[in-house]
């Protein structure tokens, strides 16, 4: 009977086999990740480049850079904040074995990261608009109402002051249309002053129509779904899907409010085009309207929309 230790001895050979075959593996994976990396940051400026580096990073390196990542997007993506971008690209530079000669690289990661904290920082803007109550003690909301009842009513007076119905005229629910803002707060508001002042011609025409007598329970009121049309916004900016628009055009509150304006045209047309029969089949309406965008890409409808005319 052979000595226990030569069993034992003998026993440890396919472990270190299968060990040294599991580094040996290991090593080749993260070469090939490493090149892949290297390889994507030597491609084009681009923003369809630019994205598709935040998703594969977060693909190849998602449990070192957890922090960095928002895995609640389809798919995952690198999401950054300002005080993130560093940290971040110094575990990149190192994952990606960057050397002396690698200038280049250096460049288009900061690049590409930088774009990634805009986009962030833009969703945080929003967000954080969004959040704030429109208030009637609010001096800057104050202003803000009356500049959009003077784009979309020029010359005209309200009847009763600040509290009136004549804010119904336009859209609103009620006497005060502060409260008609919940949920959507103050961002609502800039995104409806946006498109008064920036497409008198679009506001003018479907105001027109509401006014019309007879339109009020036929006709979408405008105010009350602009407030809507900025939701479906926020949610397309929180899943990511705006992401390419906004570093296609600049990640500022004006791209959005475009964007909210592309939507708010396509909603019109299809109203126009259906011709519902009461404002109570404003919820069908969406639910195509939304399907639609989601189907040709909102590229597409904000080359309408720039089309249109109005």
């Amino acid at each position: 009977m052979a000595p226990e230790s030569s069993l034992l001895e003998g026993s440890t050979v396919p472990v270190l086999v299968a060990l040294a075959f599991v580094g040996a593996a290991a090593y080749i994976f993260m070469r090939d990740q490493s090149g892949d990396l290297r390889a994507m940051l030597s491609a084009a400026p681009s923003p369809v480049n630019s994205l598709k580096l935040a998703r594969a990073i977060a693909r190849m390196y998602g449990s070192e850079l957890a922090q960095c990542i928002d895995f609640k997007l389809t798919p995952p993506r690198l999401r950054l904040h300002e005080g993130q971008a560093e940290a971040c690209a110094s575990k990149l530079r190192k994952l990606a074995r960057f050397g002396p000669s690698d200038s280049e690289l250096e460049h288009s990661l900061s690049r590409v990261l930088g774009e990634m904290v805009s986009l962030s920082a833009l969703t945080a803007e929003a967000d954080g608009l969004r959040r704030t109550t429109v208030s009637a003690t609010n001096a800057t909301h104050e202003a803000a109402l009356e500049a959009l009842w003077d784009a979309l009513q020029p010359g005209r007076a309200r009847d009763g002051g600040r509290i009136s119905k004549s804010w119904g005229d336009i859209g609103f629910q009620g006497s005060d249309p502060t409260t008609d803002f919940r949920g959507m707060g103050f961002f609502a508001l800039l995104s409806l002053l946006h498109t008064a002042r920036a497409h008198p011609a679009f506001c003018a025409r479907h105001v027109r129509t509401y006014m019309t007598p007879g339109n009020e329970l036929t006709y979408f009121p405008f105010a009350i779904t602009s407030i809507n049309v900025t939701g479906w916004l926020l949610d397309m900016l929180g899943a990511g899907e705006l992401d390419l628009v906004i570093l296609t055009t600049g990640a500022r509150l004006e791209t959005l409010h475009e964007v909210h304006f592309a939507l708010f045209v396509h909603f019109a047309r299809a109203w126009e085009r259906e011709r519902p029969k009461s404002v109570m089949e404003f919820g069908r309406v969406q639910k195509a309207v939304l399907a639609e965008v989601k189907r040709v890409g909102i590229e597409r409808l904000l080359d309408a929309a720039a089309a249109c005319g109005e």
